[in-house]
C-alpha cells in the first residue's frame, strides 16, 4: 500500500526504491505506468505479482528487489535487425 519508485524493471521483476520494505518472503504487488508518448495515447500499465528476494540499503536509499513476472501482453518486444 505504499509508494516506491522503481530504479529498474524486468519482466522477471523489479528494483523498488522505498521508505519502508517488506521483509525478505514477502508477496507483493506492482503496478508499473509507464506514460504514453503520445499526449492523446493510453498509458501502458503493467502488473506483477512477485516475492520480496532482497532488501538492502545502498548510500542515501532503502531499496528491495521483488522477483516475479510482469504481465507483459501489452508490451511487444524489438527484434535487432
Amino acid at each position: 500500500m505504499e509508494g516506491g519508485f522503481t530504479n529498474d524493471v524486468a519482466l522477471d521483476g523489479a528494483l523498488i526504491l522505498a521508505s519502508n520494505c517488506p521483509p525478505v518472503g514477502t508477496e507483493v504487488r506492482l503496478e508499473v505506468l509507464i506514460p504514453s508518448p503520445d499526449q492523446n495515447g493510453e498509458d501502458l500499465r503493467i502488473k506483477c505479482i512477485g516475492q520480496v528476494t532482497r532488501v538492502f540499503h545502498p548510500p542515501g536509499h532503502t531499496a528491495f528487489g521483488v522477483h516475479g513476472t510482469f504481465d507483459d501482453d501489452h508490451l511487444t518486444r524489438q527484434v535487432p535487425v
